[in-house]
């Protein structure tokens, strides 16, 4: 049994490029395996999203229901969940274009190289397209026919609506 390599030894150069070559078969699975972690990221940002907004209107309820008194610390408690809640729906929001930005750019790293891989001489220009379908949805510069823009519709929307109905319960503490 050869003896572990150390850093310095061997690891200070890439391994050799036919090692790194991976088969059409296996660059798929890997581009398909990452956009399935960011739908899966996508997911966990929603749902904690819609933890913590669900726990701060429970607080406001609960809130509600005892005697509101003038004071500072009450008026602050008021005014600070709401902020809260959009700050939290801010970040959730900012988390979700980031996972849909890298789907896209896995997809268009893989429609690439689909195309490279048809125009190889083996192939003789037939299409890889049946064999190895783009991940999810087409690019199409119609929005009504991407199903990719729809299908991210709905993780906008519910930040859309609790952004909303943050901004819908702080106008009516400052207001009332």
């Amino acid at each position: 049994m050869a003896p572990l390599q150390t850093w310095e030894q061997d690891m200070t150069k890439p391994p050799a490029t036919s090692k790194l070559k991976p088969s059409p078969l296996e660059m798929y699975d890997r581009v398909v395996e990452q956009i399935l972690r960011e739908e899966a990221n996508v997911a966990n940002r929603i749902q904690w999203l819609l933890t913590f907004s669900g726990l701060l209107f429970v607080a406001l309820g609960f809130d509600q229901g005892a005697v509101f008194d003038q004071s500072g610390l009450s008026k602050l408690f008021w005014i600070g969940l709401p902020l809260l809640g959009l700050a939290i729906t801010a970040s959730a929001f900012a988390g979700i274009v980031a996972a849909n930005q890298s789907k896209t750019k896995y997809r268009d790293w893989w429609g690439d190289r689909l195309k490279e891989l048809e125009k190889c001489n083996e192939l003789k220009g037939a299409s890889l397209q049946g064999w190895f379908p783009l991940p999810y949805g087409p690019k199409e510069k119609d929005w009504k026919k991407n199903s990719s823009f729809l299908g991210r519709l709905s993780s906008y929307g519910v930040c859309a609506v609790l952004a909303s109905a943050w901004i819908a319960v702080g106008i009516g503490i400052v207001a009332g």
